[in-house]
């Protein structure tokens, strides 16, 4: 198998200890897998990198938020059972929520949810809602079902 040096560690490699450069004109680049990870960590660790990093990311999305919103919501149109798994597991697991202070805890994947949508004919309602049959037990496919908004909110009004 071919090898090459690199010239900071000094040390013959194989090729496949190089990533592939279609610039290069050997078609790989001068630093070694091992050099290149050592570099890269330490220019991650740096402070300023970091900072430099999250600007570019608060910038990023400033500039591209309708572009990301929309993407967010298309998903959510093609998959909306994610949208409730999404939402029950907020409810769950963040601390500050009423359901987590229960110990209310979800049992339910996104494939789960899917199931229980196509089951429920979730697709057919004008806007539907997860409703645990009983409400004191967790999220689970036999304690879970979609029902129409209106009708898993009783306290509300409903005109």
């Amino acid at each position: 198998m071919d090898t090459k040096i690199y010239i900071v560690c000094e040390q013959g490699k194989t090729l496949d200890n190089f990533h592939r450069s279609s610039a290069a004109k050997d078609g790989y680049k001068t630093m070694c897998k091992d050099c290149k990870l050592v570099a890269d960590r330490k220019y991650r660790d740096d402070p300023r990198y970091r900072e430099k990093r999250l600007e570019r990311k608060r910038q990023y999305t400033k500039n591209h938020r309708e572009e990301s919103n929309a993407s967010k919501r298309a998903w959510y149109d093609r998959e909306p059972w994610r949208k409730t798994h999404k939402s029950i597991m907020s409810r769950c697991y963040h601390k500050d929520h009423w359901y987590s202070n229960r110990g209310i805890q979800n049992s339910l994947t996104p494939d789960d949810l899917k199931m229980l949508w196509f089951r429920d004919k979730a697709h057919d309602m004008e806007k539907p809602s997860i409703d645990r049959i009983d409400s004191n037990k967790d999220y689970t496919i036999d304690n879970c079902r979609y029902i129409e908004m209106r009708d898993n909110k009783p306290w509300r009004n409903n005109s």
